[in-house]
């Protein structure tokens, strides 16, 4: 099972670019069923090889997309992506293994081409075990990020439980300093607003 990569994605330009991103995130109308089989009619973002920014895939007769784990892994930057939320200048989802770098930067050279070249993208992204973090900055047709890993994010733990850190039930115990989760999610968020 692939370790998921939780992503948020935050668009900065004009209005002209907000609206060319709510367009190239183009949803469509699906009918689907609750555990009980009562039906119900929602939005959900297409399929990511068929979003108008991406690389035309390759379809078999009855439209699905073939090879998809090389579509997915070298366009999208990962073997399966699903966007869960969108809104008019935001988009969050999860991933397989790694971050969407590469499907993010397909967005960002769209909306430079055709909507607004001043507009910036940044994108924060944590593997669910959070042996790594990221954030990535898409500007002037560019981009670059920035990663943390586990070694990283355990050296900022020690900076306020000390040697603690390497004990073999650290998760487990009380500390005068707080709880070990709850100061590893500051020493993230910090860093996601930081970089």
């Amino acid at each position: 099972m692939a370790n998921h990569v939780y992503f948020n994605v935050t668009v900065d330009g004009n209005e002209e670019c907000l609206k060319g991103f709510s367009s190239a995130m183009e949803t469509h109308t699906v009918k689907r069923k609750l555990y009980d089989g009562t039906e119900y009619v929602c939005r959900e973002l297409l399929d990511i090889d068929k979003l108008k920014f991406m690389p035309e895939g390759t379809y078999d007769k009855d439209g699905y997309l073939e090879d998809s784990w090389n579509y997915y892994v070298n366009n999208v930057g990962a073997k399966w992506c699903n966007v869960e939320e969108t809104e008019a200048d935001y988009f969050s989802g999860y991933s397989a293994w790694s971050a969407p770098i590469q499907f993010v930067l397909y967005l960002h050279e769209y909306l430079y081409d055709h909507h607004d070249k001043k507009h910036s993208i940044k994108m924060t992204y944590e593997d669910e075990f959070r042996n790594f973090i990221g954030v990535a900055h898409y500007k002037d047709a560019n981009f670059d990020w920035e990663e943390l890993d586990e070694g990283d994010i355990q050296e900022e733990m020690k900076k306020v439980f000390g040697d603690a850190v390497d004990k073999e039930d650290f998760w487990d115990g009380e500390y005068d300093e707080g709880d070990p989760q709850e100061i590893q999610d500051e020493i993230v968020w910090q860093w996601f607003e930081e970089n």
